[in-house]
């Protein structure tokens, strides 16, 4: 499981991390509902853009595959073993990462976007230096719109299967 980390001095949310082609997405840690192995995803349940379903508390969650630079994927790579499902109260979903990575220390504050990164319906906020590396935060309505997004700009559609 994933660490409560708080972000900044004073900002009481904590982080957890996923992973995607060595890049790391920070979700805030109340918007994490559970870590699931993929083994558990199945097809029955077709969801536009999704590469699969999981079963959780009584309801499919529809389970979503980003690369590293937030392309939607349609299949999973080898790597993808895990899942975080994420909800926010209105939007619920799981997205398929590589590993899960717990913040074992406090990372830096919260930057802005350079304005080269600012990119038309990014779900990614702002930056934080963690470790040897970048985190990109983001939260579960952030990548909602960003997934409806993505889905309607690949042209993927509900009848997609040929039904």
């Amino acid at each position: 499981m994933t660490t409560v980390t708080p972000m900044a001095p004073g900002n009481e949310r904590g982080y957890g991390a996923l992973i995607l082609d060595g890049r790391r997405l920070l979700v805030p840690q109340q918007e994490i509902v559970s870590l699931e192995p993929l083994l558990d995803m199945t097809h029955e349940l077709q969801i536009p853009g999704a590469v699969g379903t999981l079963p959780f508390r009584e309801a499919w969650w529809p389970v979503f595959c980003l690369s590293g630079n937030l392309d939607l994927l349609t299949e999973l790579p080898d790597g993808r073993r895990y899942c975080m499902l994420l909800t926010n109260g209105e939007d619920g979903f799981g997205l398929a990462c590589d590993q899960i990575e717990p913040l074992r220390q406090q990372p830096g504050r919260l930057q802005p976007l350079p304005t080269c990164m600012k990119l038309p319906h990014s779900p990614v906020q702002g930056l934080v230096v963690i470790r040897d590396g970048l985190g990109y935060v983001t939260d579960t309505a952030s990548l909602a719109v960003f997934l409806e997004h993505s889905v309607t700009a690949a042209g993927i559609m509900e009848a997609e299967d040929g039904g």
